[in-house]
């Protein structure tokens, strides 16, 4: 919404919430890789990456739409 109200269109803003999600599922990975009791994951890497798809394509079909 917010998106639309700058003039961007929806396959930007669908773009700029799959970047926002996959830096923010990295930038957690990171954090689990410099943590001693934990490690980096490719599965969770790949899970961020899935649900940023997902979440990023129904976003820009939304804004599409509306």
């Amino acid at each position: 919404f917010f998106g639309m109200l700058i003039g961007m269109s929806p396959m930007m803003i669908g773009f700029s919430g799959f970047i926002s999600a996959m830096g923010a599922g990295l930038g957690k990975e990171y954090g689990d890789k410099i943590n001693p009791y934990n490690k980096w994951d490719w599965y969770d890497v790949l899970a961020d990456f899935l649900g940023a798809l997902a979440g990023s394509g129904l976003t820009a079909l939304l804004a599409s739409v509306f």
